[in-house]
């Protein structure tokens, strides 16, 4: 990216550009018109997914019992003994053992655990406590709190280094 010189820009154009020559933000991320309706995107998606699902997941599952349904009936439902394979009664009894014994562990964890919440709730954040976190003063971040729009710049080591508030840039100072 060509810079221009510096003789003939105000001060606002030039930090513009050096702004731009940092990030490369697309537009839309700064108005917030677009970027807070995403209920048609995810509706979208849903229909989507449930497209994929209805029309293309039976023809897979078609296909597959299509070109392996002689293997399924050799091993699963005819019982061969050269391959010892297991027949449809002993695979019915080895699901009914499996679900047995996660109904049986289920219970247990059931019995052990109901009603018994070993968390605890968090203990209050001081103010202080969240500036020094994120190495701003404090009446800094009592106008970030307050603010209803807020813009936050970041440099490349992600600190933050200025905010804007409806329109007013204010820069950070350097403890």
């Amino acid at each position: 990216m060509k810079l221009p010189t510096a003789g003939g820009l105000s001060e606002l154009s030039v930090a513009t550009t050096v702004k731009e020559a940092k990030l490369d933000i697309p537009e839309y991320i700064d108005v917030p018109e677009y970027v807070s309706d995403r209920t048609s995107g995810y509706t979208l998606m849903a229909l989507g997914w449930m497209a994929w699902i209805w029309l293309f997941m039976p023809l897979v599952s078609l296909g597959l019992w299509w070109f392996e349904s002689s293997l399924i009936f050799d091993h699963v439902l005819r019982d061969h003994k050269p391959y010892q394979g297991m027949t449809l009664l002993e695979l019915a009894l080895l699901i009914i053992v499996a679900f047995l014994s996660l109904l049986l562990w289920a219970s247990y964890n059931w019995i052990r655990f109901n009603r018994i919440d070993r968390r605890s709730a968090p203990r209050p954040v001081e103010l202080q406590e969240i500036a020094y976190s994120f190495d701003v003063e404090k009446h800094a971040l009592l106008e970030m709190v307050q603010a209803k729009h807020l813009i936050l710049y970041y440099d490349q080591g992600g600190r933050l280094e200025q905010y804007d508030i409806q329109g007013r840039l204010m820069k950070l100072s350097l403890a």
